[in-house]
Order: structure tokens, then sequence, then C-alpha cells
């Protein structure tokens, strides 16, 4: 794909794209899911969004599922 200044670039990382993901509150994503997610992003990625997510490592009080397939995936 060709730039505005005609340069070429390779993702959309070039771009300074980065995915946006939502995960609405009641949905629960498997590790799976999220597993094949990853390997559709050019590397390397950083997922930003509202994932609905419950964790101690950023600050919640609570851990729920979405939590700790998200962990699994930090991780892996």
């Amino acid at each position: 794909t060709r730039s505005h200044s005609g340069q070429f670039f390779r993702s959309m990382s070039d771009l300074g794209i980065e995915p946006n993901i939502y995960i609405p509150p009641h949905s629960n994503p498997t590790y799976e899911e999220l597993v094949e997610l990853s390997q559709q992003l050019p590397k390397p990625f950083i997922i930003v969004g509202d994932l609905n997510v419950h964790h101690q490592w950023w600050g919640c009080c609570d851990l729920n599922n979405r939590g700790k397939t998200v962990e699994k995936l930090l991780l892996q």
C-alpha cells in the first residue's frame, strides 16, 4: 500500500494505527479466540480498548473470567 507521501508501508503499525478492541461486559471471549485475534495483527502490536477486564494488575479489587483470560494471553 502507498502512503500519501508516495512511500510504502508494511502494516497498520507503520502508520501509527493500533487495534482498538471493545469486549462488551457480558461477553466472555475464550483464550483461543484472543490468540486467534492476536495472530491476525501485524507484529509488533499494542492492543488498546475497552476490554471490560478486571484484574489486580491494573488496580481492580476483583478478578473476572476475562481478567484470567487476558492474563494467560499476556503471559504466553
